[in-house]
């Protein structure tokens, strides 16, 4: 099984477009074609995400100066954060080491910021 998620940093435009380009150029338009890429998808189940933070990504687009890193969850609007640093870092909000020390923040207005817990954000 090989899995790959892109976009989860809504600024990063380019690493989705990376995916998308392999997935189309390479693996589906050289299946049948390149007999490693056939070999590869005949004995591998792959799972693609090619985008991650939809909501985070549009933000970015739309609004440049905001050079947003997170999702567009606004729970911490109550917070007085510039609207560019509301919402949750996906990065840090996986269950893995979710409290270790030192990579990711609880402050709702810094970059880093975990989530109110674990995997808390869809």
């Amino acid at each position: 099984v090989f899995f790959a998620m892109t976009g989860i940093h809504a600024r990063e435009y380019t690493p989705t477009e990376l995916a998308s380009r392999w997935a189309e150029e390479d693996l589906i338009n050289q299946y049948g074609i390149d007999t490693d890429i056939t070999a590869m998808l005949d004995r591998t189940e792959i799972h693609l995400v090619i985008q991650s933070n939809p909501d985070g990504r549009n933000l970015a687009e739309t609004q440049k100066w905001q050079l947003r890193r997170k999702n567009a969850n606004t729970e911490g609007k109550r917070v007085p954060c510039f609207f560019s640093t509301r919402g949750v870092d996906l990065n840090r909000n996986f269950p893995f080491r979710w409290e270790a020390p030192g990579g990711s923040s609880t402050n709702q207005c810094a970059q880093t910021y975990r989530g109110v817990k674990p995997a808390s954000e869809p």
